[in-house]
């Protein structure tokens, strides 16, 4: 590895320590008594998409099966969700939130809409527009990857 290879090495350690940090920040601030910040994930990832099966949302948000299963008995104890069996697939239920869980997930949406604004806010607009593109470009390279 030469010195550039080691420096970018580097500035992209810095970067993920930091990203880390601030997605523990956001955590702090969404999670709540009644629900961790991975069941609030399940809950958004349900109130933006329909008919989801556990397995979807395990890959959207790289969660291990056991843990996944915990969150979904959680989120059906609250009556938050509900499971639908496949028709073509018996093995395959589909997840849904409840009214209730519809209730809760658009409160917790624009919660989490709130606390990104908040840092949206204090950035100016040529720094906004800097941000948003080199998240487009990160999230574009690793969408790539993942095909």
């Amino acid at each position: 590895m030469d010195m550039s290879d080691e420096q970018d090495a580097k500035q992209i350690s810095s970067f993920i320590r930091i990203f880390s940090n601030y997605l523990n920040t956001i955590e702090k601030k969404m999670s709540n008594e009644q629900l961790t910040f991975n069941e609030i994930k399940v809950m958004l990832e349900l109130y933006e998409s329909e008919n989801l099966t556990a397995r979807d949302i395990e890959e959207r948000l790289d969660l291990d099966k056991s843990y996944m299963s915990r969150i979904l008995k959680n989120l059906a104890d609250l009556e938050f969700i509900e499971k639908e069996q496949s028709f073509e697939d018996k093995r395959l239920f589909y997840l849904s939130l409840t009214p209730k869980g519809r209730e809760a997930a658009k409160q917790l949406y624009y919660q989490y809409l709130d606390v990104l604004e908040e840092d949206i806010e204090i950035l100016t607009s040529p720094y906004k527009g800097k941000l948003i593109d080199a998240m487009k470009m990160i999230e574009s390279h690793y969408q790539k990857e993942e095909e």
